[in-house]
């Protein structure tokens, strides 16, 4: 009798147990709340790169296939005030965007859950089947867009570029002039950049375009920079030169390439 006790008395601790667990954990119906990483990939098929239209020659050592490999990460957050109310916070430095406007359907072809997320103010969306914390699917920045891009992205990741920690080979902080061509023009522009070690944050406007909240890393003698806000995207990878000048790729779609120099 006093081992039948004993075994009901450890049952009902199980129970109890997990009763509280259950009660403690956070309830959603779709996407699990926290971090995600996204990527936009701008090279889905790594072999077309070499062929991928440049507005410039690009130089033959400007290589970065340590971190991006056309890949242009953006975070974001999942949260719910109800358990059927689900918000996506896109984040770019202090910017933050809120998306409400997200369903979801069953593909009874693949037995998957489709989630589409469409951006404030704009016709651009994700559209992505979602199974295993993993989201993978399109971004279109309107229903006419001819050239989607390849997006996929992952639960409980929050770094931007790389968890890599390469020792800066100096400080990027400061003003930088940017020469480049585009459409057989030569365009300037100015980039700021403010580094504090491996963290990097700049602007950029050349022309009538403007990025202000630009968020990456400085992995050795390579800058990586990105910004997405659902509208539009760009990705820039410099590479340093000297202490006061860097040579770099910029993008802003799957089909070009844009080369730059900027001097400090």
């Amino acid at each position: 009798m006093l081992r039948i006790h004993h075994l009901s008395l450890l049952s009902l601790v199980v129970c109890v147990t997990l009763q509280a667990c259950f009660v403690m954990e956070q309830p959603y119906s779709k996407l699990p709340p926290g971090p995600w990483r996204g990527v936009l990939k701008l090279d889905p098929r790594k072999e077309l790169v070499q062929n991928t239209p440049r507005e410039t020659p690009v130089q033959a050592d400007l290589d970065f296939e340590e971190v991006t490999e056309g890949d242009l990460p953006f975070n974001f957050e999942i949260s719910y005030l109800t358990p059927d109310s689900l918000h996506m916070h896109l984040r770019n430095r202090e910017q933050v965007i809120e998306i409400t406007d997200i369903s979801f359907k069953h593909d009874r072809a693949t037995n998957k859950d489709t989630v589409l997320i469409k951006f404030p103010e704009s016709d651009a969306m994700l559209k992505a089947l979602f199974e295993d914390n993993v989201m993978e699917g399109y971004y279109t920045s309107s229903p006419a867009d001819l050239y989607p891009v390849s997006f996929v992205a992952r639960h409980g990741q929050d770094h931007r570029f790389t968890l890599l920690k390469k020792e800066p080979i100096s400080d990027f902080t400061g003003q930088w002039q940017m020469e480049f061509r585009k459409d057989d023009e030569e365009i300037l522009g100015n980039m700021l950049l403010n580094q504090l070690g491996n963290d990097l944050r700049g602007s950029l406007q050349f022309g009538d375009v403007q990025y202000a909240h630009l968020e990456g890393t400085v992995q050795d003698d390579k800058i990586y920079l990105s910004a997405f806000d659902g509208k539009k995207f760009l990705l820039i990878e410099g590479k340093a030169s000297s202490s006061s000048e860097i040579d770099g790729v910029m993008r802003n779609s799957t089909q070009h390439f844009i080369t730059w120099h900027a001097t400090k």
